[in-house]
Protein backbone atom coordinates (compact mmCIF):
# COMPACT_ATOMS: atom_id res chain seq x y z
CA UNK A 1 0.00 0.00 0.00
CA UNK A 2 2.85 2.36 0.85
CA UNK A 3 4.40 1.69 -2.53
CA UNK A 4 1.18 2.79 -4.28
CA UNK A 5 1.24 6.07 -2.37
CA UNK A 6 4.87 6.53 -3.31
CA UNK A 7 4.15 5.87 -7.00
CA UNK A 8 1.17 8.25 -6.89
CA UNK A 9 3.25 10.99 -5.24
CA UNK A 10 6.12 10.43 -7.68
CA UNK A 11 3.79 10.56 -10.68
CA UNK A 12 2.03 13.66 -9.38
CA UNK A 13 5.01 15.74 -8.30
CA UNK A 14 7.73 14.62 -10.72
CA UNK A 15 5.83 13.92 -13.92
CA UNK A 16 2.40 15.54 -13.89
CA UNK A 17 3.02 18.91 -12.16
CA UNK A 18 6.12 19.91 -14.22
CA UNK A 19 4.37 18.85 -17.41
CA UNK A 20 1.25 20.76 -16.32
CA UNK A 21 3.36 23.85 -15.60
CA UNK A 22 5.08 23.58 -18.98
CA UNK A 23 1.78 23.13 -20.81
CA UNK A 24 0.17 25.99 -18.90
CA UNK A 25 3.06 28.37 -19.59
CA UNK A 26 3.08 27.42 -23.26
CA UNK A 27 -0.70 27.82 -23.50
CA UNK A 28 -0.60 31.25 -21.81
CA UNK A 29 2.18 32.27 -24.21
CA UNK A 30 0.14 31.14 -27.22
CA UNK A 31 -2.98 32.92 -25.97
CA UNK A 32 -1.03 36.13 -25.34
CA UNK A 33 0.53 36.00 -28.81
CA UNK A 34 -2.83 35.25 -30.44
CA UNK A 35 -4.48 38.11 -28.52
CA UNK A 36 -1.73 40.51 -29.62
CA UNK A 37 -2.04 39.39 -33.24
CA UNK A 38 -5.83 39.74 -33.12
CA UNK A 39 -5.52 43.25 -31.67
CA UNK A 40 -3.06 44.25 -34.39
CA UNK A 41 -5.35 42.77 -37.03
CA UNK A 42 -8.36 44.64 -35.62
CA UNK A 43 -6.38 47.89 -35.59
CA UNK A 44 -5.41 47.33 -39.23
CA UNK A 45 -9.02 46.69 -40.19
CA UNK A 46 -10.16 49.86 -38.42
CA UNK A 47 -7.38 51.73 -40.23
CA UNK A 48 -8.67 50.33 -43.52
CA UNK A 49 -12.19 51.52 -42.72
CA UNK A 50 -10.87 55.01 -41.94
CA UNK A 51 -8.79 54.95 -45.13
CA UNK A 52 -11.87 54.08 -47.21
CA UNK A 53 -13.81 56.86 -45.46
CA UNK A 54 -11.03 59.30 -46.35
CA UNK A 55 -11.13 58.15 -49.98
CA UNK A 56 -14.89 58.69 -50.10
CA UNK A 57 -14.48 62.19 -48.64
CA UNK A 58 -11.77 62.99 -51.19
CA UNK A 59 -14.03 61.75 -53.99
CA UNK A 60 -17.00 63.83 -52.80
CA UNK A 61 -14.81 66.94 -52.46
CA UNK A 62 -13.36 66.39 -55.92
CA UNK A 63 -16.82 65.84 -57.33
CA UNK A 64 -18.09 69.02 -55.67
CA UNK A 65 -15.26 70.93 -57.35
CA UNK A 66 -15.32 69.30 -60.79
CA UNK A 67 -19.07 68.82 -61.31
CA UNK A 68 -19.89 72.56 -61.71
CA UNK A 69 -16.89 72.93 -64.02
CA UNK A 70 -18.06 69.97 -66.10
CA UNK A 71 -21.58 71.41 -66.23
CA UNK A 72 -20.23 74.76 -67.37
CA UNK A 73 -18.08 73.06 -70.01
CA UNK A 74 -21.13 71.20 -71.37
CA UNK A 75 -23.21 74.40 -71.44
CA UNK A 76 -20.36 76.23 -73.14
CA UNK A 77 -20.08 73.45 -75.73
CA UNK A 78 -23.84 73.46 -76.40
CA UNK A 79 -23.95 77.28 -76.69
CA UNK A 80 -20.91 77.31 -79.01
CA UNK A 81 -18.38 79.09 -76.79
CA UNK A 82 -18.05 82.00 -74.40
CA UNK A 83 -20.05 84.35 -76.59
CA UNK A 84 -23.03 82.00 -76.60
CA UNK A 85 -22.83 81.65 -72.81
CA UNK A 86 -22.68 85.42 -72.31
CA UNK A 87 -25.62 85.91 -74.67
CA UNK A 88 -27.66 83.18 -72.92
CA UNK A 89 -26.97 84.65 -69.46
CA UNK A 90 -27.97 88.11 -70.73
CA UNK A 91 -31.20 86.80 -72.30
CA UNK A 92 -32.14 84.78 -69.19
CA UNK A 93 -31.50 87.78 -66.92
CA UNK A 94 -33.49 90.07 -69.22
CA UNK A 95 -36.42 87.63 -69.34
CA UNK A 96 -36.24 87.15 -65.59
CA UNK A 97 -36.34 90.91 -65.05
CA UNK A 98 -39.26 91.35 -67.42
CA UNK A 99 -41.37 88.36 -66.27
CA UNK A 100 -40.19 88.45 -62.62
CA UNK A 101 -39.78 84.66 -62.41
CA UNK A 102 -37.53 84.60 -59.39
CA UNK A 103 -35.45 86.91 -57.28
CA UNK A 104 -32.44 84.55 -57.47
CA UNK A 105 -31.70 85.33 -61.12
CA UNK A 106 -28.86 87.81 -60.54
CA UNK A 107 -27.08 85.74 -57.82
CA UNK A 108 -27.47 82.63 -60.00
CA UNK A 109 -25.93 84.47 -62.94
CA UNK A 110 -23.04 85.68 -60.79
CA UNK A 111 -22.46 82.11 -59.57
CA UNK A 112 -22.60 80.75 -63.13
CA UNK A 113 -20.15 83.38 -64.40
CA UNK A 114 -17.84 82.69 -61.43
CA UNK A 115 -17.82 78.97 -62.24
CA UNK A 116 -17.05 79.88 -65.86
CA UNK A 117 -14.13 82.10 -64.85
CA UNK A 118 -12.74 79.40 -62.54
CA UNK A 119 -13.11 76.83 -65.31
CA UNK A 120 -11.18 79.00 -67.77
CA UNK A 121 -8.46 79.76 -65.22
CA UNK A 122 -8.19 76.05 -64.39
CA UNK A 123 -7.87 75.09 -68.05
CA UNK A 124 -5.20 77.70 -68.75
CA UNK A 125 -3.19 77.55 -65.54
CA UNK A 126 -2.19 74.13 -64.36
CA UNK A 127 -2.27 71.91 -67.40
CA UNK A 128 -3.63 68.43 -67.89
CA UNK A 129 -1.46 66.67 -65.32
CA UNK A 130 -2.96 68.53 -62.36
CA UNK A 131 -6.45 68.15 -63.79
CA UNK A 132 -5.96 64.41 -64.23
CA UNK A 133 -4.40 63.95 -60.78
CA UNK A 134 -7.30 65.65 -58.97
CA UNK A 135 -10.15 64.30 -61.10
CA UNK A 136 -12.78 62.10 -59.42
CA UNK A 137 -11.98 59.20 -61.77
CA UNK A 138 -8.29 59.24 -60.84
CA UNK A 139 -9.11 59.46 -57.15
CA UNK A 140 -11.42 56.43 -57.40
CA UNK A 141 -8.98 54.35 -59.46
CA UNK A 142 -5.96 55.13 -57.27
CA UNK A 143 -8.06 54.58 -54.15
CA UNK A 144 -9.19 51.15 -55.34
CA UNK A 145 -5.60 50.25 -56.17
CA UNK A 146 -4.45 51.28 -52.66
CA UNK A 147 -7.31 49.40 -51.00
CA UNK A 148 -6.50 46.22 -52.95
CA UNK A 149 -2.79 46.46 -52.08
CA UNK A 150 -3.51 47.06 -48.40
CA UNK A 151 -6.05 44.22 -48.30
CA UNK A 152 -3.54 41.82 -49.86
CA UNK A 153 -0.89 42.86 -47.33
CA UNK A 154 -3.34 42.50 -44.45
CA UNK A 155 -4.48 39.08 -45.64
CA UNK A 156 -0.89 37.87 -46.06
CA UNK A 157 0.03 39.08 -42.56
CA UNK A 158 -3.00 37.42 -40.98
CA UNK A 159 -2.22 34.16 -42.79
CA UNK A 160 1.39 34.28 -41.56
CA UNK A 161 0.22 34.89 -37.98
CA UNK A 162 -2.18 31.95 -38.17
CA UNK A 163 0.47 29.66 -39.63
CA UNK A 164 2.93 30.66 -36.91
CA UNK A 165 0.36 29.86 -34.20
CA UNK A 166 -0.44 26.53 -35.83
CA UNK A 167 3.27 25.71 -36.12
CA UNK A 168 3.78 26.52 -32.42
CA UNK A 169 0.87 24.27 -31.46
CA UNK A 170 2.16 21.49 -33.73
CA UNK A 171 5.69 21.78 -32.31
CA UNK A 172 4.39 21.64 -28.76
CA UNK A 173 2.21 18.59 -29.50
CA UNK A 174 5.21 16.80 -31.02
CA UNK A 175 7.34 17.71 -28.00
CA UNK A 176 4.68 16.48 -25.60
CA UNK A 177 4.34 13.23 -27.55
CA UNK A 178 8.12 12.67 -27.48
CA UNK A 179 8.28 13.38 -23.74
CA UNK A 180 5.39 10.99 -23.12
CA UNK A 181 7.03 8.25 -25.16
CA UNK A 182 10.34 8.70 -23.33
CA UNK A 183 8.66 8.23 -19.96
Amino acid sequence: MLRHWWVAAYTTFYEYVPDLGLKTARSVNNYARATKDAAVSSRRRIGEALHVTLLICKFVASLAFFLPMALYTVVEYVLLGETGVALAVFVVNLANHYFEWTRWGAPGSVLFVTVGVITHIWRCGSGDTELERLSPTTIVLEGLKEVRERAATRERTETEDLQRLQADACWYNKLATCCYLLN
